[in-house]
């Protein structure tokens, strides 16, 4: 079984990394995707790729995400450049243990300033040339600003794009599922809080549309409704796989399957 985006290299999960693979690998699930976000989750991602030797198989994703245009170092031109060189370099030399590029894109939930977007947009342009380049899939995050993420991603529509933690409408999936031949959307534990109705429905949509669907815990984050008020970890996604399951009447196997896809395992 497969959690498809976590952040077990984050602050609140790096720490007792150890006890929640255990946990991960008792609970029968095989495939675990650390998602990197800045230049030491860079570290921590690499170093539990490289230094573990589970029967759980850890993967990671690369690069820079958007909140860190105003909550980390990427506040500047200047500074945004200095990241997109160290983190090309990196790549790199680490090829070899990199799943996809991201999460990346545009979020303007926090920061509308003109200036912050410009250098969200040219850090995404950057990823985008780096998941070309490498022919690795494409992790996205886009919050509240659909069109400046949707205009980006129109440049590169040979890319494999997969949509983290789905936020949108079903009008906008339908967008994206028109553009991109090589698509795939994320659903994390939100899909199942009482009040996420446009989530459900965009849900729905992309089922009948047959777009490729992934399942994830964006843990320490969203944790499902029925463990909510808690930390998230890796090993909930089973949760979500039952309720998606009991709910939709969809078999776990189908999601294992379209990630796979998407990771070229």
């Amino acid at each position: 079984m497969i959690d498809a985006h976590t952040h077990l290299n984050s602050e609140q999960l790096y720490p007792d990394r150890k006890l929640h693979l255990g946990d991960f690998e008792e609970a029968w699930w095989t495939w675990l995707i650390t998602i990197w976000v800045n230049h030491l989750r860079n570290e921590r991602a690499l170093e539990i790729k490289q230094s573990y030797d589970w029967s759980v198989k850890v993967w990671a994703s690369i690069w820079i995400h958007p909140g860190e245009t105003t909550f980390g170092n990427c506040n500047s031109e200047e500074a945004a450049q200095e990241e997109i060189d160290k983190l090309i370099r990196l790549t790199y030399e680490h090829l070899g243990h990199l799943c996809a590029i991201g999460e990346c894109g545009i979020d303007s939930h926090f920061e509308r300033d003109s200036k912050i977007q410009a250098i969200q947009e040219k850090l995404f342009i950057a990823q985008c040339e780096l998941a070309k380049d490498t022919k690795l899939p494409l992790v996205i995050h886009s919050r509240d600003n659909f069109e400046l993420t949707y205009d980006v991603l129109s440049r590169y529509k040979q890319l494999k794009v997969y949509f983290h933690c789905r936020w949108y409408s079903p009008d906008e999936v339908q967008r994206l599922y028109d553009a991109f031949p090589e698509l795939w959307i994320g659903f994390c534990g939100n899909l199942t809080y009482p009040k996420a109705t446009q989530l459900r429905e965009s849900f729905t949509h992309a089922k009948e549309l047959w777009i490729k669907i992934v399942l994830e815990t964006d843990a320490p984050y969203l944790s499902p409704q029925s463990l909510r008020g808690t930390q998230n970890a890796p090993q909930n996604v089973v949760v979500l796989y039952d309720r998606v399951k009991e709910t939709y009447g969809i078999d776990k196997e189908v999601f294992i399957q379209h990630t796979k896809e998407l990771y070229w395992w």
